[in-house]
């Protein structure tokens, strides 16, 4: 929502410019680590094993057939500290709970195209199985993208990182995330609606629920138009992240007391990318809807990510490869 691509889990590792110091820093992660952990296992690139518990999955080996991850975690400094984690219990327990935030299991994407995750988290999943937990101590020089296929002495000679102890746990592998995401949103449509079939996607990946049928007469929403909505946005899962009604932010516990609730004003353009609400630009999937709305019309969108926030996610409450669903109605010009 990691990490990863996520930035969360690569929020632990933050870069820190160490360049020559690796030879020094090596010699004192190494007695912290003879003295805290006398017995964690070494792996080839220069990581730790604290704890592992065998899957009973496929290994993950092959990032090439198998790009994305799913998975949970938690991560922590040298002291034990934690710096993130997909677990809700844990988040109220270290006190960074947040009712719009999510907890669960995310998708990191792990090809070897550019960056994507460090070598040493690479390293961890590539000798695990699916369903498996490690616990694995990451040192400074393998926080680092680069080529997964270097030795530790490469990532000595040039990696730069700060030290941080991962606990992950492999869910799935993934082959195709946008295959993936859109089987996803496929199953949550059927449960949810059973009535819709493929004649209610908008486009690829964007099914659309009308709840309030338009009069016999009324067109879609004109061009250059101003209108105004109420929407709440919320999760597959049902985690309500934004939404311009206050009594609705009050029951999910989002509400705001510097937020402005009521209807939105909507300036409708012929390009649905170029729509904006309160003069700011929409995603695609939420913008591409409105386009086929109709005055007073009430309907409930619901679309892969790649109408939304794409790999990259919003913030702490929608992650990485989130498909979303989105209450809209076109309601009048408050007075």
């Amino acid at each position: 929502m990691l990490i990863v691509t996520s930035s969360v889990l690569a929020f632990s590792c933050a870069r820190v410019v160490t360049e020559g110091l690796n030879e020094q820093n090596k010699k004192v992660f190494d007695a912290w680590r003879e003295a805290a952990y006398p017995s964690a296992v070494k792996t080839p690139l220069g990581a730790y094993i604290l704890e592992d518990v065998p899957g009973q999955g496929p290994l993950m080996d092959n990032s090439v057939d198998y790009p994305y991850v799913r998975l949970t975690y938690s991560v922590t400094d040298l002291k034990g500290n934690y710096q993130a984690t997909t677990y809700e219990d844990v988040a109220k327990q270290i006190g960074t709970y947040s009712e719009s935030g999510y907890y669960g299991p995310e998708i990191l994407y792990r090809g070897e195209s550019g960056e994507s995750i460090y070598a040493g988290l690479d390293e961890a999943f590539r000798t695990m199985r699916i369903g498996g937990f490690r616990k694995v101590i990451i040192p400074g020089w393998l926080c680092s993208y680069g080529d997964y296929l270097k030795d530790e002495a490469y990532y000595l000679a040039n990696g730069s990182g700060t030290a941080a102890i991962y606990s992950i746990r492999a869910v799935e592998q993934i082959k195709d995330v946008e295959v993936w995401e859109i089987d996803s949103l496929y199953r949550y449509v059927s449960a949810k609606f059973p009535t819709m079939g493929p004649a209610d996607t908008l486009t690829k990946g964007l099914y659309y629920h009308r709840e309030s049928a338009p009069l016999p007469d009324e067109k879609v929403l004109k061009v250059d138009s101003t209108i105004y909505i109420n929407y709440t946005g919320r999760l597959l899962n049902g985690k309500v992240f934004d939404t311009s009604v206050r009594d609705t932010a009050i029951k999910y516990g989002i509400y705001s007391s510097s937020s402005t609730y009521g209807p939105k004003s909507v300036t409708i353009k012929e390009d649905y990318t170029e729509t904006t609400m309160s003069s700011s630009t929409l995603i695609d999937g939420f913008s591409l809807t409105l386009s086929k709305m109709h005055p007073y019309e009430k309907g409930v969108a619901m679309f892969y990510s790649g109408l939304g926030y794409k790999t990259s996610g919003s913030g702490s409450s929608i992650p990485a490869y989130c498909p979303l669903r989105f209450d809209i109605e076109v309601v009048d010009k408050p007075e």
